[in-house]
């Protein structure tokens, strides 16, 4: 025998009292139990193994004939303790199989939920469950680093190459312009070569001084 306790929770309208729980206690009479009923395995990390022990035992008055243990999970393996494989593995009354779960976390899924099936004859029910629960641990995150990244238009170019100054045979890099043509003005004093305008040589100089 054992004792399984359900819970339903009904939803109404009522806002003193929106959701109603109703707890169903009961005695149900159990063939093949597993001890643990369920195994845990916690704080995995990906592609870590660990192991547990479970029990079944016959709890009924019947002669038990188990034919499969069955995970349907490649993450899940189960074998048998101190027993050859057998089958069917015949379990009398307060009998009890010892197995070996083990679990490899594979995906990076944080929460697990998986279940094993057992099937025998010789009873009423003929199926029995193990639940298996795992998490992942997790890793701890690396921290921000201060360099900012390129903008998406410079990171996207690609072949970029350095610029390059190509110098002249006489290593000058910005080559000097010609320098200008010699201008000379008429009339400038500065000049040796240069003589002011005498009496004669300009009609303004010969108006001025013939009289």
């Amino acid at each position: 025998m054992g004792k399984q306790k359900k819970t339903i929770s009904v939803e109404t309208n009522d806002p003193n009292q929106a959701v109603i729980k109703l707890i169903l206690l009961a005695d149900v009479e159990v063939e093949l139990s597993p001890d643990p009923q369920t195994v845990y395995f916690r704080n995995l990390k990906k592609g870590e193994q660990s192991n547990q022990r479970v029990q079944l035992k016959n709890t009924s008055k019947n002669i038990l004939h188990i034919s499969s243990i069955n995970a349907n999970d490649k993450m899940i393996a189960v074998d048998l303790i101190n027993h050859s494989p057998d089958w069917p593995i015949e379990l009398k009354k307060d009998e009890s199989l010892d197995l070996l779960v083990s679990f490899q976390y594979q995906i990076d899924k944080p929460r697990l939920s998986k279940q094993i099936k057992i099937n025998y004859t010789g009873g009423e029910a003929n199926e029995a469950f193990l639940r298996v629960y795992a998490t992942l641990k997790e890793e701890p995150k690396e921290p921000e680093t201060l360099t900012k990244p390129l903008p998406k238009d410079v990171s996207e170019k690609k072949n970029l190459k350095p610029m390059s100054v190509e110098t002249s045979p006489s290593n000058e890099i910005f080559p000097l312009p010609p320098p200008p043509p010699n201008i000379q003005l008429k009339g400038d004093r500065n000049k040796p070569n240069d003589k002011l305008p005498e009496k004669g040589d300009s009609p303004c100089f010969n108006n001025r001084y013939s009289h």
